[in-house]
């Protein structure tokens, strides 16, 4: 049980794996010129999961299946503007299909593929880093064994 004192946002995300295990999806922000994993608020009635996989195929246009209903990591940001927590849930997933792109107008994102070699190098955030670590290791015991 989480327990985050005040009001919080809920987002989530995924880290999403081509379906070898070769490559990892990420987008580029145009604005910062900044790499991460695609995530994005939870809406009125959606569940976590559905939220991920919507906010994945709307800023890369990559239709994903999650790996479990359980996320990879929990990641709460206490950053807002608004004095309200950040809960960031992150699931590890799959490519299934190519979706569409559907960006918000202050949206600049690009999506890109990386060799899972090449990721860490990229990634803009310590906390991306260790969430795409975190998502290799359970890909390669429980995922890649298949």
């Amino acid at each position: 049980m989480i327990y985050i004192k005040g009001e919080a946002a809920f987002s989530a995300g995924a880290v999403v794996f081509d379906t070898e295990g070769k490559q990892v999806l990420s987008i580029l922000d145009e604005q910062n010129g900044r790499v991460s994993f695609p995530k994005g608020g939870i809406e009125m009635g959606e569940s976590i999961e559905d939220g991920a996989c919507r906010e994945v195929e709307e800023e890369t246009g990559v239709i994903c299946k999650l790996w479990s209903p359980t996320p990879i990591a929990i990641e709460v940001r206490n950053q807002r503007s608004d004095g309200r927590s950040k809960v960031v849930h992150w699931f590890g997933a799959t490519f299934a299909a190519t979706g569409q792109q559907k960006l918000e107008d202050y949206e600049q994102l690009v999506p890109k593929w990386f060799n899972i070699e090449d990721i860490v190098d990229n990634l803009a955030y310590d906390d991306d880093k260790h969430l795409f670590n975190s998502c290799l290791s359970y890909f390669n015991t429980h995922i890649k064994q298949g």
